[in-house]
């Protein structure tokens, strides 16, 4: 049986290392990236099971915004190729970005909440012991 001793010191132990954990995860928390990139269709055979997969390729970058979790946006979209021609933008691609750009921001609300939740329920927890 653990007496109130031990317990104080394995939850003690336990939110120290969690604290590691949100430090560690904190420092990636500081900047959202999605990048939409571009390719090709190619086609490789496993050779485990002779089964032909598909993948893309990827050729070039379509746009790419960076979110910082002091409001800065930073939004790029290329202009010219690699030859300095001017690019067409493609309304579709640029309209994926955006939906990714969406859902990245949901899911980075949603893990933010969530570690949010877990330490204030064990600040919770911690202080009944």
């Amino acid at each position: 049986m653990l007496s109130e001793f031990n317990v104080r010191d394995v939850f003690g132990e336990f939110g120290k290392k969690l604290v590691e954990v949100f430090k560690a995860v904190s420092e990636d928390l500081g900047t959202l990236t999605v990048v939409t990139t571009t390719g090709s269709v190619t086609t490789t055979v496993k050779k485990s099971t002779g089964a032909e997969v598909y993948d893309i390729k990827e050729e070039g970058i379509a746009a790419k915004t960076i979110i910082e979790i002091d409001g800065d946006i930073i939004v790029k979209l290329p202009v010219r190729d690699m030859e300095g021609n001017t690019m067409e933008l493609d309304e579709r691609i640029l309209q994926i970005h955006e939906e990714n750009v969406a859902m990245a921001m949901e899911n980075w609300r949603t893990f933010i909440t969530t570690l949010v939740e877990i330490a204030s329920d064990l600040k919770d927890l911690l202080s009944t012991v």
